[in-house]
């Protein structure tokens, strides 16, 4: 009787979320509000529905989003989301997409005072954006009723959307940029740290190392949007997923040559040499796979790094317990960075939430101390 019970009230919810949509009611104009866990999603399956097609579709076809951020995988499919909105404050409410690499963002807003059909996202031109810098923000209007969000990502399609007045929106804004940028500055110091010292003692290691921490300043860069907003606004294109693979698996192919130099591998573990070799030449073949249009590739190349970065850390423990010394702060500099990565995986899988630090910045704080501790390694 009990599992009966408990089967019954979890249909009933199930029901209810289906066939009951729930209102988002913002009221509040001090702060942001996450919207993601409000959204009702439908798969367009033919990419070809319109905006005002998608609005026609009852609510009974769309399906609760499970969790409180935007996380469905990775779809060949138009994956549209759709907003109940009451604004009960007197000002103007704008939605802030915390994403900045989705590919595609059709965007259509119902509201009493501002309704209209947008189309932006990476690989839209860079003027269709509202406010011209990195994020992409929605101008909901005073009286929003509805928004529609089409959303198409070859990566995977995972995205925060929060929504608020233009206060808490700007210092949002300028909260994330100053992050940002003390990250950029401490690997730019680094890098040409590393490049100086290569430059003096004509040690590969400190070459390989400050390639590596330029193509990794590069990976966040893409990530970040900053790549379009700085380099190539007028072209599009170059956010096709394929240049961040490619910046990705410099990344990659760098830590690999820097961590064989770093740890004298071929002469200390020459099959674990050739292992690495083998690992970065299947890092390569998945790229290139997936320049063929490969769907799973960026799961099977995220699946190698983390398996290249997990055998830095056996190889440098090893190493540690047979008296070389510098191999501490290997360890400490890969370790602190694996975590960090493990954490956002998690994160994705929606074990963990964004709400933490060193999960929403996990990335920032990982570069930061693999930079850190890497270069003390190499001092």
């Amino acid at each position: 009787m009990k599992f009966t019970l408990s089967a019954l009230f979890v249909f009933l919810g199930i029901y209810c979320c289906r066939a009951q949509p729930s209102k988002l009611v913002y009221s509040d104009p001090k702060r942001l509000i996450e919207i993601g866990g409000a959204a009702k999603y439908f798969v367009d399956s033919t990419n070809e529905l319109s905006y005002l097609e998608v609005a026609e579709i009852s609510d009974a076809q769309f399906l609760k989003i499970p969790d409180k951020i935007i996380n469905l995988g990775f779809s060949p499919s138009r994956i549209w989301f759709k907003f109940d909105i009451q604004n009960r404050t007197n000002e103007t409410i704008y939605a802030l997409f915390l994403a900045q690499d989705i590919d595609y963002i059709d965007a259509y807003v119902v509201s009493e005072d501002t309704t209209y059909f947008m189309e932006t996202g990476a690989l839209r031109p860079f003027t269709n954006r509202y406010f011209p810098f990195n994020s992409i923000v929605l101008n909901l209007g005073k009286h929003p009723k509805y928004l529609f969000v089409g959303l198409k990502d070859m990566n995977g399609l995972v995205s925060q959307i929060e929504l608020g007045t233009i206060r808490p929106l700007v210092a949002r804004v300028y909260r994330e940029t100053r992050v940002n940028f003390f990250v950029l500055g401490v690997m730019v110091l680094v890098a040409l740290l590393s490049f100086f010292m290569y430059a003096t003692l004509k040690e590969r290691t400190y070459l390989m190392y400050g390639l590596h921490v330029v193509f990794s300043a590069l990976t966040f860069l893409s990530f970040e949007g900053y790549l379009f907003d700085f380099l190539w606004r007028e072209m599009p294109y170059m956010n096709n997923g394929i240049n961040s693979s490619l910046i990705r698996l410099c990344a990659l192919l760098t830590s690999i040559g820097f961590s064989v130099s770093f740890l004298n591998i071929p002469q200390v573990l020459p099959h674990l040499h050739r292992l690495f070799q083998g690992l970065g030449v299947l890092a390569i073949l998945i790229i290139l796979a997936k320049l063929f249009g490969v769907q799973k590739a960026e799961m099977v190349f995220n699946i190698i790094v983390l398996i290249t970065f997990l055998s830095y850390l056996i190889v440098g423990f090893w190493l540690y317990q047979r008296g070389f010394s510098p191999a501490r702060f290997y360890l400490l500099g890969w370790g602190a960075y694996i975590i960090e990565i493990l954490l956002i995986v998690l994160t994705l899988f929606n074990v963990l939430s964004f709400d933490h630090v060193f999960t929403y910045y996990g990335y920032h704080i990982g570069i930061l101390i693999q930079a850190t501790f890497l270069t003390f390694a190499l001092m």
